[in-house]
């Protein structure tokens, strides 16, 4: 049996963390100045996530959860787009700080 390409996921080089989170902001019609606002980080913060010259905290997705009603499970799969060995942590400092803004 051939092998088959994946057309996404963790394991694919076709997507990535920052094209998901882009994706994501324009299919709901968000400026990043949006989301800025809500999560408390500024635009060029938000530039950078998109662009993966950075790497959102968990309290960056505690607040877009939180003020944008995102799903855990959403949160959790974009995390898991992040190519870094902090991935793990990440889920952990989110779901910790979710639980602080109650």
């Amino acid at each position: 049996m051939p092998e088959q390409e994946l057309e996404s996921g963790p394991e694919s080089p076709r997507i990535s963390f920052g094209k998901l989170f882009k994706q994501w902001r324009e299919d709901h019609e968000y400026t990043q100045q949006q989301i800025a606002g809500a999560t408390h980080y500024d635009q060029k913060m938000i530039s950078r996530y998109e662009n993966e010259l950075a790497f959102p905290s968990g309290d960056f997705f505690a607040h877009l959860s939180k003020n944008f009603a995102v799903s855990d499970e959403e949160i959790t799969l974009w995390i898991k787009y992040i190519a870094t060995d902090t991935a793990a942590k990440l889920v952990v400092d989110y779901h910790r700080k979710l639980k602080n803004l109650g």
